[in-house]
């Protein structure tokens, strides 16, 4: 390629834009990104893994080049397509699943650098829409999620299978993810088709070299947590103990290395713990699945003693247990002593002297007792009060926190004063819990006035989360500052306790502290406590007063929240919470540095870009965000820059972050010991065609290899290779993947019946032990096996487990008997065997031994035609509704033999029109619409035939006949 001859100096080294520039250890890792035409990136968190991908993609945006990136998220593609456009005349374009293929064609002929989902590509290139030769390379983001079985890992089979001079290049900032499994270094380096590997750490000579060059100023802010903390900790520490010793015992095949304290800090514990758990769930006691939830409850309570205020904190516990008093659920972790003293604290904490009046609702004295001030805010005051930053020092203090709410909460507390916020808190709670006691004193604090609130408060936070969403979506296409930061402005010039009155903008972030996000995390709270233990928990429930959160707010005193009546009954200003707003002179932000549960470094990188801080506050400590910091100060060595990192001494918040430190640099000293040990295979990234040659032949059918024994030894022509007709819902999964790799050959379609067609004979619909249960209480397969097996001769029902997870389909305490129940699985699928006797049940322990099913069945079949398979159904819609209708059976039989009318859209028709005669009358567009196109067309022409005359023909006296019946019936 001529575009990668030109030296990266000359792009990026003296770009106008400081955040995207290029650090000269960055260079070195762009320069290998080059020099390799396969390579894979492995650099730490917050170490400019974003200003790489621009510089890469950058030097691709050509038209007379054709460059796919795949992998990236949403977010990441937004940003990506922002700094790309202001640096090019061809900018990158964004592939999704809303363009039809004639506009996927233009794209792909357009050129230049096009982001794509994985599974658009697929389907594009398996159909050839897009020509493999004409890709000029691949570019790989988050490529520890690539696997042998992955989306990602079958595009990049199918390009190397086909181009052989095209380029691979992978990047990663996720060093963990190269670690988790055996050999996954090298399984994730063959699956990328790539065998050259660069890995950069934080503790590279040449890194740690530049980088101590210029260094901001650190101050490590150790504040000690109270008596009260440290209690509620130690609580919590022995309640997570308990419940995961717990779980141990009920379920001893769980792996005990990722069942720790430790683990349980991190957000991927409860990914892992359901991963486990999903193929028995549906076979689990009540007991147990409440148990995984309360361990997820229990997590959220661990990181909230950090950052909520004690009486959020006290009411997250309090409507966790009305929660569950309502609804009567039985909680391992409530029953023990540990849980007595959480409550007990957590209480002492809010009413440190006197006990709660939670039934009065008249104004507090002023000598009662107040809450307990978190320790940080105090300390928060104490460096912005400091004296290197008063009003002469013209400076900008950017204070990072993790979550939106945390950051709303501090602009308010540092416009208002900790006593203001913490009384709006607690009469927030005194009016809830005045409202729980009087509805327990009438006896209707039940399950049902739970569900009634539940509606109501959940369309608020609908309605709040759709308008959050499609401000988001705005502004990463027009924003140019970062997208999705909740940045609160406050002028330092009042640095106690208490200011003045802030901008009306600033009112609306107030409120919305205490109105908004409040109330999404409370749900969330009694959601995790007291749903029901199924599979899906997807409602939202909350137990509530009747009062709205505007009469609550009507009751706060003026005087004592330092905040008007007006500006707190102001709806929350969305647009503004998006944006960022400086007061001119000294000012101070708040920012965001977690989106959607999710922390962008780039987006932090932006921040500090636009804001220039001179002082940062690190309210929340985050390893990568850190580390932008030391990139910004060698980007800007002639700031002097001041870093204070505020963390609780021995609390969970202070583990968890030398966790991410340990973890990261274990993961990197594996990834190194494992480069070095590492056997690469011949060929491996595919350009020689060696490895292509064997993977496409090595479970190739018997009958394609040629015979010694015929024409003397000579070699015959390529065997046809098995084709397979794969519905486009199932590239959702592995198993496409896998049956290309034993070498046959997919072909995408939408299937109307099955999910997969391995002859004119032969349909397969694919179940995994999930899916099958679903399917069967609902009904839903009843249905898919009546289609398949009125076209298919042999329908097959394929079920998927896995085995190295023991599953089984009866329930605990469940026994075979002779009798059918219906609550039973196993007789819900006997009683399927029964009624579809031709119905075929195929057991498969993996998608590997599905695959060579499938080998096996296809021998001496005829291949399957894509567009019969596809045609078959398309008119099979049964009409759920039209069960409850009972039809007269003269005219429906006259009806069933009419042409163009089935089995699979008779009720359809009888349900859509009165009456035969009101069939006679349809228009022809109507009677396609409800019969189907082609079937349509067939009853149109029989009950409308003006070919020959009306008397003669037996059609025209079928449709008069057919007209005489309706009006006797």
């Amino acid at each position: 390629m001529a575009s990668d001859s030109k030296q990266p100096d000359e792009f990026f080294t003296t770009t106008a834009n400081p955040s995207l520039q290029l650090l000269p250890f960055q260079v070195t890792m762009f320069q290998h990104l080059l020099s390799k035409p396969d390579t894979l990136l492995v650099l730490g968190r917050g170490m400019g893994y974003h200003r790489l991908l621009v510089s890469l993609l950058r030097v691709h945006c050509d038209p007379k080049s054709l460059v796919l990136v795949i992998n990236t998220n949403p977010s990441a593609t937004a940003m990506l397509l922002e700094d790309l456009e202001a640096f090019t005349n061809h900018p990158p374009i964004q592939m999704t699943t809303e363009q039809l293929a004639p506009v996927r064609d233009s794209m792909y002929l357009r050129g230049g650098v096009i982001f794509v989902t994985s599974r658009i590509l697929v389907v594009d290139l398996l159909t050839n829409r897009l020509p493999v030769e004409r890709i000029t390379g691949i570019v790989v983001a988050r490529a520890d999620r690539v696997t042998s079985t992955t989306s990602e890992a079958f595009i990049l089979r199918l390009f190397r299978h086909a181009n052989r001079t095209g380029f691979i290049k992978a990047i990663s900032d996720n060093p963990q993810g190269f670690v988790t499994g055996y050999n996954a270094l090298e399984k994730i380096m063959k699956s990328l088709w790539v065998s050259d590997i660069s890995i950069w750490p934080r503790f590279e000579k040449s890194i740690n070299q530049y980088l101590s060059t210029t260094t901001p100023h650190t101050f490590d802010v150790n504040v000690p947590m109270t008596r009260t903390m440290l209690l509620i900790q130690q609580s919590l520490t022995e309640i997570l103990s308990a419940c995961l010793a717990h779980l141990k015992r009920i379920r001893p095949g769980l792996e005990t290395e990722f069942l720790t304290v430790e683990r349980g800090l991190f957000s991927s514990f409860d990914l892992i713990l359901r991963r486990q758990l999903d193929p028995v769930w549906h076979t689990l006691a009540p007991q147990t699945k409440q148990l995984v939830n309360d361990l997820k409850t229990i997590r959220s309570l661990v990181l909230f003693l950090d950052q909520y205020d004690p009486v959020a904190f006290f009411h997250y516990l309090e409507t966790i247990r009305t929660g569950i008093t309502a609804f009567n659920t039985n909680s391992f972790w409530l029953m023990l002593d540990a849980t007595d003293d959480l409550y007990s604290v957590a209480k002492q904490r809010v009413f440190p002297k006197e006990e709660e009046t939670a039934t009065s609702t008249t104004k507090r004295k002023a000598h009662a007792p107040r809450p307990e001030i978190p320790p940080k805010w105090l300390e928060l005051s104490k460096l912005l009060s400091d004296a290197e930053l008063d009003d002469a020092s013209k400076e900008t203090v950017l204070i990072c926190v993790k979550d939106d709410r945390t950051a709303m909460q501090l602009a308010q507390y540092l416009s208002h004063g900790a006593e203001a916020v913490l009384d709006l808190q607690l009469r927030r709670f005194e009016k809830w819990k005045a409202s729980l006691i009087r509805l327990s004193s009438k006896g209707t604090l039940n399950e049902s006035v739970v569900e009634k609130h539940m509606g109501r408060r959940a369309a608020r936070i609908a309605k709040r989360r759709e308008r959050l969403k499609r401000t988001r979506q705005a502004q990463e296409v027009k924003s140019k500052r970062v997208a999705g930061a909740a940045t609160a402005a406050t002028s330092t010039t009042n640095k106690g306790d208490k200011s003045a009155v802030p901008s009306h903008a600033n009112a609306q972030q107030a409120d919305d502290v205490d109105g908004g996000d409040s109330d999404l995390e409370l749900i969330q709270a009694v959601e995790a406590a007291t749903s029901a233990p199924s599979h899906d928990q997807d409602e939202v429930v909350e137990v509530m007063s009747d009062e709205s959160d505007e009469d609550l707010e009507d009751d706060i005193d003026d005087s004592q929240a330092n905040l008007g009546e007006a500006e707190m009954l102001e709806a929350p200003d969305e647009d503004f919470r998006r944006h960022f707003a400086l007061i001119k002179g000294q000012s101070t932000a708040i920012v965001s540095m977690q989106q959607e549960g999710f922390v962008y470094s780039a987006q932090f990188a932006k921040c500090l870009e636009d804001l220039c801080p001179t002082v940062i506050v690190f309210y929340d400590p985050l390893l990568s965000c850190a580390r932008e910091v030391e990139l910004y100060q060698c980007t800007h060595p002639e700031t002097t820059l001041r870093v204070y990192m505020m963390k609780y001494s021995e609390s969970f918040q202070e583990q968890q972050f030398l966790s991410t430190i340990s973890h990261d640099k274990f993961a990197f000293t594996r990834i190194i010991q494992a480069k070095g040990s590492m056997a690469r295979q011949k060929d491996q990234d595919g350009r020689l065609g060696f490895r292509q040659a064997e993977e496409r032949q090595l479970h190739a059918a018997p009958k394609a290899l040629p015979s010694t024994r015929k024409g003397g030894g000579q070699v015959l022509a390529e065997a046809v290779r098995p084709k397979v007709v794969v519905d486009m819902r199932e590239f959702r999964s592995t198993l496409p993947s896998i049956i290309h790799s034993y070498g046959m050959d997919v072909i995408p379609v939408t299937l109307t019946i099955g999910d997969y067609i391995l002859s004119p004979e032969v349909c397969v619909e694919r179940k995994s032990l999930p899916d099958l249960i679903g399917s069967l209480n609902s009904g839903r397969l009843y249905s898919q096996a009546t289609a398949m097996t009125a076209h298919y001769p042999r329908a097959v029902l394929l079920i998927e487990f896995d085995e190295k997870q023991p599953f089984t389909l009866m329930g605990k305490g469940e026994a075979l008997s002779d009798d059918i129940e219906f609550r039973n699985t196993m007789s819900k699928l006997t009683l399927l065997t029964l009624v579809f006797p031709n119905l075929r049940i195929f057991w498969s322990s993996s998608p590997q031994v599905t695959a060579e099913m499938f080998m096996s069945i296809k021998k001496h079949q005829a291949e399957p035609d894509a567009e019969l398979a596809a045609s078959l159904g398309e008119d099979v819609a049964p009409d759920q509704e039209g069960a409850r209708y009972q039809y007269a059976g003269g005219p429906r039989n006259l009806l069933s033999k009419m042409p163009g009318v089935t089995e699979h859209n008779i009720k359809r028709i009888m349900h859509g029109v009165e009456s035969l005669a009101a069939l006679v009358k349809l228009p022809k567009e109507r009677v396609q619409e409800l019969a189907g196109k082609a079937n349509g067309q067939l009853l149109w022409d029989f009950l409308h035939n003006t070919d020959t005359n009306a008397s003669d023909t037996p059609s025209t006296i079928s449709a008069t006949s057919a007209v005489q019946t309706a009006k006797s019936s």
